[in-house]
């Protein structure tokens, strides 16, 4: 992801002697994206470690995580798709678009 943001970034013409402002937008999606497969066990730990409320939002990104990985057992598309996004190759946005 973070060659194709690169590649996004060369191949827009960009003025290369200004500050690559555009480029560290781009990568920013990369890094985001990378903090929240990594972190996503951290924060289950923690909300199981001090009791607190789990957030609607993050209740249901981890439903619709159990229900990817479920699928992966039955369907070698979506363990693809899975794989993908843990090796980084895809944004972890693009599972909810696979069915």
């Amino acid at each position: 992801m973070q060659a194709a943001a690169l590649s996004l970034y060369l191949t827009s013409d960009p003025a290369l002697g200004r500050t690559a402002i555009e480029y560290f937008r781009l990568q920013n999606v990369v890094v985001d994206a990378a903090w929240d497969v990594s972190s996503g066990d951290d924060r289950a730990r923690l909300d199981a470690l001090t009791n607190a409320p789990v957030p609607e939002e993050t209740r249901r990104a981890r439903l619709a995580l159990q229900d990817r990985i479920a699928a992966t057992l039955v369907d070698p598309a979506a363990a693809r798709a899975l794989n993908d996004v843990v090796y980084m190759f895809h944004h972890p946005d693009t599972l909810a678009a696979w069915r």
